[in-house]
């Protein structure tokens, strides 16, 4: 399912996982504020479900990802110290949801 132009999120209960795929392969799947806040938002929700094993993250085209995608980091030049700081809040929080994304352990009995 194609939550916007730079994400799906395919689960599959059958098999207890969700796919989560980044979509801008033209950038080379190249992260901006966008895809860190839907990215956050997508493990977060990820999180909760309870009848998810695992989830796989993946890209979409010839790479996982480059990184940070070099535009969005050009007009970031001219932000303020304080806004420095939220836009690395904002990657830190991602990064935090998708460590703290826990899924039910598998058992003989689920």
């Amino acid at each position: 399912m194609a939550i916007s132009s730079f994400l799906t999120v395919e689960r599959s209960f059958q098999d207890r996982v969700a796919t989560v795929t980044l979509r801008r392969p033209r950038v080379h799947n190249a992260f901006n504020a966008q895809v860190i806040e839907e990215l956050t938002r997508v493990f977060r929700e990820l999180g909760q479900d309870v009848r998810l094993h695992a989830v796989v993250l993946t890209g979409e085209g010839a790479s996982f990802s480059a990184g940070a995608d070099v535009n969005w980091m050009q007009e970031t030049v001219t932000f303020t110290e304080e806004q420095n700081l939220e836009d690395a809040r904002r990657l830190a929080a991602m990064l935090q949801a998708i460590q703290d994304c826990s899924c039910a352990p598998l058992t003989n009995n689920t």
